[in-house]
This record gives structure tokens, sequence and C-alpha cells, in this order.
């Protein structure tokens, strides 16, 4: 019985790799540096398998999506047993797994009450930078920059296109873009792209799209963060 157990668990792991980002999988141990049990956020986290991905690792889970029907489809889904509770201060409300492995506020990013969780050990932002509008891309910085430890690391996930043949979305980021915006705080390392061109895409006049993912680490830790990170320091010695 116990042997079954184990090769039904392998077998939805399996399942839910085969839908999971190849970006995160391929630079997951970028972004963990062998560490567990870690605190991740994923930004417009939407149903994505890449929630449960990394949950079945063992990390804790912290995401955020403005509708509330991907949210409860996910947690339906996987049979996730949660406590719902109401956030006036975020006009919204906090979807809790009650094994503490995954919050998923519902709420607009931008209305998301950074003060609320502890500093955060990494992000994993699957396309959420690109679905930004411009002029919000500062805040959406300035908001990362805010739930981060020191060495903290983000895998930033984007698309390059011409944009004359597209205007989007998902918005095309160029390097200066990334660098103009994170330059600053984090150093960034660019990985292998992935070539997304399709036969749809060539029909619309485009010539080129690629999915580019960047690994972000946190160099520079805005002066914010220090008595945030001493609180988290001082409740971790309580348990």
């Amino acid at each position: 019985m116990i042997v079954f157990r184990v090769i039904i668990e392998n077998l939805r792991l399996i399942e839910i790799e085969l839908f999971v980002s190849i970006q995160l999988i391929k630079y997951e141990n970028e972004l963990i540096s062998g560490r567990r049990g870690i605190r991740i956020f994923l930004p417009l986290c939407g149903k994505s398998l890449d929630i449960q991905f990394l949950r079945s690792k063992g990390h804790k889970i912290v995401g955020v999506e403005f509708a509330e029907m991907p949210i409860r489809a996910f947690l339906e889904e996987h049979s996730i047993e949660y406590e719902l509770a109401d956030m006036p201060s975020i006009e919204g409300q906090v979807f809790k797994a009650l094994d503490g492995s995954l919050k998923i506020y519902q709420c607009d990013i931008f209305k998301f009450d950074a003060s609320a969780e502890d500093l955060f050990d990494a992000v994993w932002d699957r396309g959420a930078f690109g679905a930004i509008n411009h002029h919000q891309r500062e805040q959406y910085v300035d908001l990362l920059k805010m739930i981060l430890k020191p060495d903290s690391k983000i895998l930033l996930n984007t698309f390059n296109y011409d944009q004359r043949e597209y205007s989007g979305p998902p918005h095309c980021l160029l390097d200066e873009d990334i660098q103009r915006l994170f330059g600053d705080f984090f150093t960034i390392e660019n990985c292998e792209p992935l070539d997304e061109m399709n036969d749809a895409k060539r029909m619309r006049g485009m010539t080129r799209f690629l999915q580019e993912t960047r690994l972000l680490c946190l160099r520079l830790m805005p002066f914010s963060n220090m008595h945030r990170l001493k609180k988290c320091e001082q409740n971790s010695q309580l348990f």
C-alpha cells in the first residue's frame, strides 16, 4: 500500500512538472541556491502549476492575484483545505492553506500590503512584469525591493519582440529597461532565452518573439527594510 502511494505521488509530481514553466524547472537551483523551506513570492500567480511545483518542494508560497475565480479553482483542483479572511486594508481577501504552506492574496498588486508579510527569500515572476503597464513599472520594482531579504533572488521572466510589429500584451522588455529599473539595487544575470516564434505569430507579421529569463540578486537592501528584517529575525527566535 505504501509503495502504491509513493508511485502515485511521484506520478502526480511528474504531471505537475509537465505543465510548469520550463524556465522555472531549468533555473530552480539558481533561484533556490540549495535552501529548504524558503519563502517565495509569486506575483499575478493565477492558478499556475508553478505554485504547486514549488510548494511540493517544501517551500512557503505567497501569491497575489487580482481575480478570485482562478484562486478558488487552484485550491479546489489540488484539494487544498483553506480558510478565507477579509483584508480591508488591501480591499481584498486572503486564502490561507490550513497546513501553512500557501497564502494567496486576492487584490490589486499595487494595493498589496507588504508589511502584512515577513520578508521573502525569492521571487518567481512568470510574466507578471510584462503585464504591468509602462507607467507602473517603477512602482512594481519598488514593491519587490520592499519585500526582499538581503541576498534574495528574483527569477524574472519577460518577452522580447520588435515593437514596430506588435505592441503587446505582454509588453516587451529590453535589456536596457531591466538595467534602468533594477540595476541600482540588483546584479543581473541573463539566462538562455527561449525562441517562441510560431506560425500564428508569423501570420501577425512578427519576426521575433523571445521568452527571456534573468536572475536578479539583491545587492543593496533599501534602508526601509532594515527594521522589518530585525523584526523577522526576532520572530524566528521565538519558535
